[in-house]
Parts: C-alpha cells; structure tokens; sequence
C-alpha cells in the first residue's frame, strides 16, 4: 500500500500528517493505524524510510541517528505518524 491508496479513504475530517517532502516519502507508507481512543494515523515502513534517507549519502548508522532524533523523536499532535519494525 501506498500513499496514494491511503488518500483514497482520507476525510476532511482526518488530519493525517505526512512526512515531507512527500514526493520521496510517500512511497514509504504502508497504511494507517489506528488504537481505542487514537486518532488514526499514517504508517511509515521504518526500512523505506531508511532506505530514502540513503540516497543523500552518509553511512547507515549516521543515517539511524538521523532517523531517530529527528523524525522517529519528533512529535507533532495526536496525528504525528508511526513507523512498523518488521522482521529482525
């Protein structure tokens, strides 16, 4: 699944936030989640959005740091989104 399936099912009513920019991103969704009481929100794959951060260059694990601190530590409201570990 991607963005653009996603959308298909967004309400003005959602506030889904997106990580930007969306044209590198976007590709990286794979659906929404939702939890009692939560807002549904958008799911990132955590190896896509490694794997788009590569492309600017830089080594894996200065890539992970980035990742953590900056996107995965960020917080922006009820809607901010989510990102699915898989496997080991």
């Amino acid at each position: 699944m991607g963005i653009k399936e996603i959308e298909t099912g967004i309400t003005e009513a959602d506030q889904y936030i997106l990580l930007e920019p969306r044209e590198r991103f976007d590709s990286c969704a794979v659906g929404v989640v939702e939890g009692y009481g939560q807002s549904p929100r958008v799911c990132y794959s955590y190896t896509k959005v490694i794997e788009v951060l590569l492309e600017d260059g830089g080594s894996l694990e200065d890539v992970q740091d980035h990742f953590t601190y900056n996107i995965l530590g960020s917080y922006a409201g009820e809607n901010t989104p989510c990102f699915l570990f898989q496997g080991a």
